[in-house]
């Protein structure tokens, strides 16, 4: 399989909100009315499995196999040639990642169980979440540079008060599950966040727990440099409830990649996989995914306008 080149793009002139902790699609009627749907390229090949292995596998004492993971990751997508930022699109994560955190996919059932429900059982565990089809996710990741140390970055990252770093959400409220002062190499930190989003165009509003960790890790890098890394995952552990509009919010998994650059920077690389639809609009549509990338783009150098001030 040939893939085109990952290129560098420019930002276009929407500035869409965030939900789900990353996105929103508030812009997405002036995204539509200004044609400014794009189509993003594929992954280059081999890093649909890389970063699979990566959010499944954060949790492996082997921090060396992890470093060797991201270290070809960021060869692979050339994250060090970034100049404002990269894009691409991704495949859904596969049977054995999304089990990591608790989900069933359609595909993993044994035979027999799977013979044994009917058309409407199969739908009605899909809209409550005990079932999922891998196949209506869409899978997408965008990189860029964030002018601050990867400490700093990360001491951002993982604030409490994220509704004051992104200042989009409706209600917001996240708590750590593990101890903050314990937070550093070998010692994890995880949390809930619970949160509203209310949208005008679409008129929506949903409510949703979203769950995250993050870890930090010492591998080498590509010249045999021992660096500092930090890697995160996230997760939609039920279905968002839509309270007005809308229509379903079923499948969200998140991977957050953090590396230092020789400069004192730090690129960070966002992954997501989603399967949710607003208002008639579902994430593996164009206009969606632009408005994702908009978002998260807009949302680190919100992070940057903090970090800066560290």
């Amino acid at each position: 399989m040939t893939h085109a080149p990952f290129h560098a793009r420019r930002t276009p002139r929407v500035a869409p909100t965030r939900f789900s902790g990353r996105s929103g699609l508030s812009g997405l009627m002036v995204l539509l009315a200004a044609g400014g749907c794009r189509t993003l390229d594929p992954v280059p090949e081999g890093v649909d499995a890389n970063a699979s292995w990566l959010y499944r596998n954060q949790d492996l004492e082997d921090e060396a196999q992890i470093a060797e993971a991201l270290v070809q990751l960021r060869a692979d997508l050339s994250l060090d040639d970034i100049d404002e930022y990269l894009e691409q699109l991704m495949g859904p994560l596969d049977a054995e990642s999304v089990a990591v955190v608790g989900k069933q996919a359609i595909s993993a059932l044994p035979e027999a169980e799977a013979d044994a429900l009917s058309e409407e059982d199969l739908e009605a565990r899909v809209e409550d979440g005990t079932l999922v089809r891998l196949g209506d996710q869409q899978g997408m990741m965008v990189a860029t540079i964030i002018p601050c140390s990867i400490e700093d970055t990360v001491d951002v990252f993982v604030r409490l008060d994220q509704d004051v770093i992104h200042p989009d959400y409706e209600t917001y409220k996240r708590e750590y599950t593990s101890d903050r002062d314990a937070f550093g190499l070998g010692t994890p930190l995880s949390w809930s966040t619970d949160y509203t989003v209310k949208f005008t165009i679409p008129t929506a509003t949903y409510e949703a727990n979203i769950l995250g960790q993050i870890r930090w890790l010492e591998g080498d890098d590509a010249s045999g440099e021992t660096q500092r890394y930090a890697i995160a995952r996230a997760h939609l552990p039920e279905p968002g409830v839509f309270t007005k509009g809308g229509q379903y919010f079923r499948q969200d998994y998140q991977l957050d990649l953090f590396y230092p650059t020789d400069d004192g920077r730090t690129i960070h690389l966002f992954a997501v996989w989603r399967d949710m639809n607003l208002g008639g609009f579902h994430s593996s549509e164009q206009a969606y995914i632009a408005i994702v990338s908009g978002a998260f783009r807009n949302g680190d150098k919100e992070i940057a306008s903090f970090c800066q001030e560290a």
